[in-house]
């Protein structure tokens, strides 16, 4: 059942607190070990409809910054101008350092990554066509900040358009993930973190 979006949102303790560019590290880590790297745009789409899924199931935000209308699609301004200048390369490594998220917001990170992680480059046709951008986009005129309500409403058309082009771009495949392997001098340090990320992916297609 999902929250309710107008109650209070909490202020997490400073140890807590989650940047849009802590999550886009661990997209861009998952999209590299799962050999399906990111370019710009598909991170940063993921990294805004993360933030309506995880208000959507919880009424609180994934990170506590703004999301903008920008041309193509929702984008926040942090990761915008980390990564702005890699437009169409792949992006082989985060620009900010992995940082161990709570428990729930890695559960909504590796949540997100299963449901999208094949359908990456049509993200943003899937923000133009569905949610609130379409109504505070400006052509040519002063990014507008797209209102957390009306994002974190628009999961439910969100997800079924994903779902819809999973199931037209693989309607019969396994989607089990390969191996997920980080540097042996990480070993163990994100070791619980990557098993909710490995479940996630593999636990997607039995949700449909």
């Amino acid at each position: 059942m999902a929250a309710n979006v107008n109650d209070a949102v909490s202020s997490p303790d400073a140890s807590e607190r989650v940047s849009s560019l802590d999550v886009a590290a661990w997209f861009i880590e998952l999209a590299v070990e799962e050999q399906r790297p990111l370019t710009r745009l598909p991170l940063q789409k993921l990294v805004t409809l993360v933030q309506s899924m995880y208000g959507f199931q919880t009424s609180d935000k994934m990170y506590d910054e703004k999301v903008f209308a920008f041309k193509y699609g929702p984008v926040t301004k942090d990761v915008g101008k980390k990564y702005g200048d890699t437009a169409a390369s792949r992006i082989d490594k985060p620009r900010t350092p992995l940082k161990v998220l709570p428990d729930d917001k890695m559960d909504a990170v590796a949540e997100l990554w299963g449901l999208c992680s094949d359908v990456t480059g049509k993200l943003v046709g899937v923000t133009h066509k569905v949610g609130p951008w379409k109504d505070h986009y400006v052509k040519d005129g002063k990014y507008a900040e797209i209102p957390w309500a009306e994002f974190v409403h628009a999961w439910p058309a969100y997800r079924k358009m994903i779902l819809a082009l999973k199931e037209n771009l693989h309607p019969e495949v396994d989607r089990t993930p390969g191996n997920f392997i980080l540097p042996e001098s990480e070993f163990g340090k994100y070791d619980q973190q990557i098993l909710k990320a490995q479940q996630h992916v593999c636990a997607a297609p039995l949700s449909r």
